[in-house]
């Protein structure tokens, strides 16, 4: 087996191949993902609010507008998840003392518990993995993800939803 990874690197047929580069990625994605996933759930989240907790954590007692234009969500949409997350007691909206008109999100203490508790986990995890690799194998993954990503944007323009692949 291991004989036929190695036959297949070097033939360079490797990206779509059930042992190939892309399925492995998609491999370390899903289970990242299915770990996150179970710490969230854990915590009551659901992975979709976990970026405006961050938000939040990072800067607090910021509009709804701002934060839908920081996570490029629409304002409906943030307007229902602080919503559930002020039903869970994570998040609370307060009148804007300069402007009675607009009220102001933050994070409550409990909000912040869960986001320390599950970033925390999040380094744990990374480092337990990380701690496999020896310095100079951290470096050449590094390396040659970044060259991966590097090409990918090459080709894809996110922003703009355009791919340059089949020119």
């Amino acid at each position: 087996m291991e004989d036929k990874k190695h036959f297949n690197l070097l033939k360079g047929d490797i990206m779509y191949e059930d042992d190939g580069i892309y399925h492995l990625l998609l491999k370390i994605n899903h289970k990242n993902f299915a770990i996150g996933f179970a710490y969230l759930k854990e915590a009551g989240l659901h992975p979709g609010q976990m970026p405006l907790i961050t938000s939040l954590y990072k800067k607090e007692g910021v509009t709804q507008k701002e934060i839908a234009d920081k996570l490029g969500i629409k304002p409906s949409t943030i307007n229902v998840m602080i919503r559930r997350l002020e039903k869970k007691e994570f998040v609370i909206r307060k009148q804007d003392p300069e402007d009675q008109r607009r009220s102001l999100v933050y994070l409550t203490v409990h909000g912040r518990q869960i986001y320390e508790k599950i970033s925390g986990a999040a380094v744990d995890i990374k480092d337990q993995v990380m701690n496999t690799f020896t310095e100079d194998e951290k470096e050449e993954l590094f390396r040659l993800l970044t060259k991966f990503y590097e090409g990918l944007e090459k080709l894809v323009d996110l922003e703009m939803g355009t791919c340059k692949c089949k020119e």
